[in-house]
């Protein structure tokens, strides 16, 4: 949700196991996704159905993935 608070651990996208939520710079917005590597690209999948799974080659200039997403912390 807009305004929550994320808690992430840097990580290398190389280092990421498939199933990982992380925290990824989309052009310049900040989103929670699911990472999955495969068919050599870096495919996040939302948690929101409304939102479809969006794919990048891995050096991408608009999709830096920045690592684990380890806490949220919910903003009212």
């Amino acid at each position: 949700h807009k305004g929550d608070l994320l808690l992430i651990e840097e990580a290398d996208w190389e280092d990421l196991d498939n199933g990982t939520l992380v925290a990824v710079l989309v052009e310049e917005k900040l989103v929670p996704r699911e990472f999955y590597f495969a068919n050599q690209r870096i495919h996040l999948r939302p948690d929101d159905r409304h939102y479809s799974e969006e794919t990048y080659p891995p050096k991408h200039p608009g999709c830096y993935v920045i690592g684990r997403l380890i806490g949220l912390i919910r903003t009212f």
